[in-house]
């Protein structure tokens, strides 16, 4: 439903070259940051949480 507007917006089409690393899925990180908001948790909380349970 997001993913459309989220790649519009946020990623760079005006690459020179391929190096580096692959980008992470806009949506998955659109949810991380929904979660993270909910749950007033800061960013390494958020990496524990996700790393630690599947189920959040």
């Amino acid at each position: 439903m997001f993913r459309e507007s989220l790649e519009n917006k946020l990623l760079n089409t005006n690459k020179k070259n391929n190096a580096g690393a692959k980008p992470y899925d806009v949506v998955m990180l659109f949810k991380i940051l929904i979660l993270q908001r909910y749950y007033g948790l800061g960013d390494s909380q958020v990496e524990y949480q996700i790393l630690d349970r599947t189920s959040f």
